[in-house]
């Protein structure tokens, strides 16, 4: 993807939900795209729970069960001619989604810093090779508003750039040409122009 490209393609369609929360079972239907397909519909965002896909407390270990269902809702999308938007909706650290407290936080944690961006990379390896036409990476969805470097679990607005700017170097060192996508702060209303460098895009 060119870092002159600054408009999105005007996609129309919805959220599946068989990845939202720990309790969710990945089990996409194929219906879902022959309807959408056939109504005119052409994307598909996939907000997902990372810990439906490792093993436990161990952030860094996969279940290929699972990971074989988000193969399918790829799949999916490519026989239908629907874009596929993968998107942390519970990231390492982080989640608008209140259902469980995360043992440590995106913005200001190491480790989960690393397995944010551990997971992206395992997507962008995953997956290289599909057109960004096809299927783009949704960073995290909904980003906080920024707050002060002392306030508990909170994130500053360079905290936020320094995440961002990571998880999308480890997925263009895989993949560079893969369509990257950010929600704005204050949980997707605040642009963030210190990131238009990075070439992704801001939804």
């Amino acid at each position: 993807m060119s870092k002159a490209q600054t408009v999105l393609p005007r996609w129309r369609g919805f959220n599946l939900l068989e990845m939202l929360t720990t309790k969710s079972d990945g089990n996409f239907g194929e219906d879902d795209f022959r309807w959408m397909a056939d109504w005119g519909f052409d994307f598909v965002r996939v907000p997902m729970c990372y810990l439906l896909w490792v093993n436990g407390d161990n952030v860094f270990a996969v279940k290929e069960s699972m990971l074989e269902k988000m193969d399918r809702i790829v799949q999916f999308g490519l026989k239908h001619g629907v874009h596929i938007s993968l998107n942390f909706h519970r990231a390492p650290g982080y989640s608008v989604n209140r259902e469980r407290e995360e043992p440590f936080n995106l913005w200001r944690d190491k480790e989960a810093q690393d397995a944010f961006c551990f997971h992206w990379q395992l997507f962008a390896n995953r997956y290289h090779g599909i057109s960004s036409q096809q299927l783009s990476f949704d960073l995290v969805n909904e980003p906080p508003s920024p707050s002060s470097a002392s306030e508990a679990g909170g994130m500053t607005r360079d905290d936020h750039e320094r995440v961002i700017g990571a998880a999308t170097a480890v997925i263009r060192s895989v993949d560079p040409d893969r369509l990257v996508i950010i929600d704005g702060l204050a949980w997707g209303r605040d642009p963030c122009p210190e990131l238009v460098d990075l070439g992704i895009a801001q939804s």
